[in-house]
């Protein structure tokens, strides 16, 4: 069961991971809108992003109306998912500039849909919470679908 300070931990996080979700849906609209022909592409993973930003919220909510249901997991860094926010909004700034090719954006974004944090957010919280572990494993499926639809963009781009 998770109380006190942890419960407050665990919320502020969350908190930072769904403001992280926003902000990756920020990076595929300002690319959307710089590579007209992958328009589509950028905005499906972008309105998944934000889905999965809502989810997080969500998550928040439920833990805390009923902490007793969830136990830690494994820990997250606020500090190191804020440091993340941070280098994507630097790439949402270098695309909307026109810094990045179409393929380094692409390179980009498989980065970040590859990293801990979006890989590892299942692992965050224990529980047996059938909504929790539906929701964590949605986020989860859109995430590897997500890695893979954006490696065949980027082979698709070097290998024409």
């Amino acid at each position: 069961m998770i109380v006190g300070l942890d419960l407050q931990k665990v919320k502020d996080i969350l908190s930072v991971m769904a403001e992280y979700e926003e902000v990756i849906a920020a990076l595929y609209s300002a690319c959307a809108e710089r590579w007209e022909e992958d328009k589509e592409l950028w905005g499906e993973m972008g309105k998944e992003e934000i889905l999965h930003a809502e989810r997080i919220r969500w998550i928040s909510q439920a833990l805390e109306e009923n902490p007793r249901l969830f136990d830690l997991g494994r820990p997250f860094n606020q500090v190191a998912i804020s440091t993340a926010i941070a280098g994507v909004k630097k790439h949402i700034e270098a695309v909307r500039k026109g810094a990045y090719t179409r393929d380094r954006a692409v390179a980009i974004a498989r980065d970040i849909e590859q990293s801990i944090l979006e890989s590892r957010y299942l692992e965050m919280l224990k529980t047996t919470n059938i909504e929790y572990l539906e929701v964590m494993n949605s986020i989860a499926q859109d995430t590897a679908r997500h890695r893979h639809t954006i490696q065949k963009k980027l082979e698709e781009i070097i290998r024409p």
